[in-house]
């Protein structure tokens, strides 16, 4: 059995709150007898293996297996637990002496045959996630449990599936290609598609009433609820609901747990994977560490949910569009449900909603800036739900790097909480599951391998995609509004038309294609600079042609003017003009 076979590994995801049962194990058990130590490491293979003697409270144990293959070194580092001081009495004397290399072989094989007796489990990964992470860490539940790991899964949250309420709110969630390639990958795609709403377009609602489109679930529930299912429905899975985590180690791999039945409980895995969104606990712990960078951004605006009901047991709008008020300083927008409604969310600086404090005010300010969503929403129903709970704020979230040694990763909001106005949040954290899962592949489930690689890959790409959807942020509210903008979408819809390898538009790179964000934000910068200057160019170039033009006829226009004057005079003086006209 190779190092990264996940054959006995155990893995548990946390989503809120999310945890796992552990072995305890002698030491790190990556064979199951000497037979397997000796496949693995092929003929003419010397192996070095040394033990540290645990600490006075036995928590601890490292071992180091080197092997050298001619001029080649490969060092392996595993780490094994254990709480029990009766039983290191069983590896007791390889906690002292000296092995020579001709024994090495036997003696590392004996050692693993009795910590297989001792405790047949070996590496514990575990996972955690909440909020939108639950989404990321119920994906990966699948992702992990398909590779054989045993998956314990931690929500400090309810079941979703069978409670009465679920408490919070949620930005109606977009899921295009990125997020489409994960499900894909974990056989859910159709599935999940099927519950969703395609959206075409984005229409344009003015202040005045009229209405244009710019080409380009019910919520979250629906999605977290197919993926839990998804998830239980693997036989080495278990899901926990209502334990949330209070503190995480994850240099001991150690997690500190508040069970449903407020009973406080330790764990330990031999991997945390932190998805448990923007104020995440595991994230708390890489905080800890010198040359990790972190930074949090709260927007000035605020996001207030409202609906529009269906009307005449149909959609009271078109349902393929992302509909947008856009009004410079703050906007609204409309996504429809599967139930036919509309979930209207209001973004608006914190100022503006704090001066609204009666249902008449509510009303004169739709009547003012939403006069055609007041008969959507209803008089009585807006002054209702505009109280109901107060503007939410929204974060955006940048940290490096991703990972701790080989026993910690973050990902989804953990890593990089974005603003909603790009539509990627999901869709990111979905790629982040998706990518870690190909990287498993490609170093044959070694993750002292794959978790740096991981950081490497997707920092800059998540980076990207925060400073993208802040841009976005502006665009939707201010520049949707401007003829210039417009005229911009169709000039590069139409060169991507002609030139579709060469010219693609940003949203095209970043909703419909798995470009690296980064390399998209790239692209579109170098895009958008020779557009620009083609634009320049032709826009000199036709006012130099106008002015030419304008030049010439002006030269030709004083020559016929002369060559009719002369005209008038010789028909005068002759006394015949056309039309039978006489000049006196």
């Amino acid at each position: 059995m190779e190092p990264g076979d996940p054959r006995g590994k155990r893995v548990a995801i946390v989503g809120g709150g999310l945890v796992g049962n552990t072995t305890w194990l002698l030491c790190d058990c990556i064979c199951r007898g000497a037979g397997a130590v000796k496949s693995l490491l092929g003929g003419g293979v010397n192996v070095f293996l040394k033990i540290i003697p645990p600490s006075d409270d036995g928590v601890l144990w490292r071992s180091w297996l080197s092997s050298r293959c001619g001029r080649q070194r490969v060092l392996f580092e595993h780490l094994g637990l254990c709480r029990r001081r009766t039983a290191l009495s069983l590896e007791g004397k390889l906690c002292c002496c000296d092995i020579p290399e001709t024994q090495c072989v036997s003696v590392v094989g004996t050692c693993l045959e009795r910590c297989v007796q001792v405790n047949p489990a070996s590496k514990s990964p575990f996972l955690r996630g909440g909020g939108l992470g639950g989404g990321v860490g119920a994906l990966n539940t699948c992702f992990f449990a398909r590779r054989g790991f045993h998956v314990d899964v931690y929500e400090a949250r309810e079941d979703i599936r069978v409670a009465s309420f679920t408490r919070g709110r949620s930005i109606n969630l977009a899921l295009s290609h990125r997020g489409r390639q994960a499900l894909q990958a974990v056989g859910m795609e159709e599935q999940i598609v099927s519950k969703g709403i395609p959206m075409r377009a984005r229409r344009i609602h003015t202040p005045s009433g009229k209405k244009y489109s710019i080409p380009y679930g019910k919520k979250n529930q629906v999605l977290l609820s197919f993926i839990f299912t998804a998830a239980e429905k693997y036989p080495n899975t278990k899901l926990y609901f209502g334990h949330k985590i209070l503190e995480c180690n994850a240099e001991l791999g150690k997690l500190t747990i508040k069970r449903s039945d407020q009973q406080p409980l330790e764990v330990t895995y031999d991997l945390i994977v932190g998805c448990d969104g923007a104020f995440s606990t595991v994230r708390k712990q890489f905080m800890r560490q010198t040359r990790f960078n972190y930074s949090h951004e709260y927007i000035p605006h605020g996001y207030m949910e409202l609906t529009i009901p269906p009307k005449d047991g149909d959609f009271a709008m078109e349902p393929n569009y992302l509909h947008i008020w856009p009004r410079n300083t703050f906007m609204m927008i409309a996504l429809p449900n599967m139930d036919k409604s509309f979930t209207c969310t209001l973004f608006m600086p914190f100022e503006e909603f704090e001066k609204l404090t009666t249902g008449e005010q509510v009303l004169s300010f739709f009547q003012t800036y939403f006069p055609d969503a007041i008969p959507l929403i209803g008089e009585r129903e807006l002054k209702h739900d505009y109280f109901l709970l107060p503007a939410q704020a929204m974060i955006s979230v940048k940290c490096s790097s991703y990972h701790l040694a080989s026993q910690c990763v973050l990902m989804g909001d953990a890593a990089h909480a974005v603003v909603p106005f790009y539509g990627q949040g999901m869709n990111a954290g979905f790629e982040d599951c998706l990518v870690f899962d190909e990287l498993m592949d490609q170093f044959h489930n070694d993750l002292g391998v794959c978790l740096p690689e991981f950081s490497r890959l997707r920092v800059p790409d998540d980076h990207a995609i925060s400073d993208l959807a802040m841009y976005n942020y502006v665009e939707m509210r201010e520049h949707v509004n401007s003829m210039w903008f417009i005229f911009r979408k169709h000039v590069d819809n139409f060169l991507h038309t002609l030139m579709p390898s060469t010219i693609v538009p940003l949203y095209t790179m970043v909703t419909f294609t798995r470009i690296r964000y980064h390399e998209a934000l790239q692209r579109w910068k170098w895009q958008k600079k020779i557009i620009n200057r083609g634009l320049f160019v032709m826009g000199a170039a036709g006012l130099c042609g106008t002015f030419l033009l304008i030049k010439w006829l002006a030269q030709d226009l004083d020559f016929r003017m002369e060559n009719l004057w002369v005209w008038s005079h010789y028909l005068k003086n002759n006394g015949n003009f056309p039309f039978g006209t006489q000049v006196a």
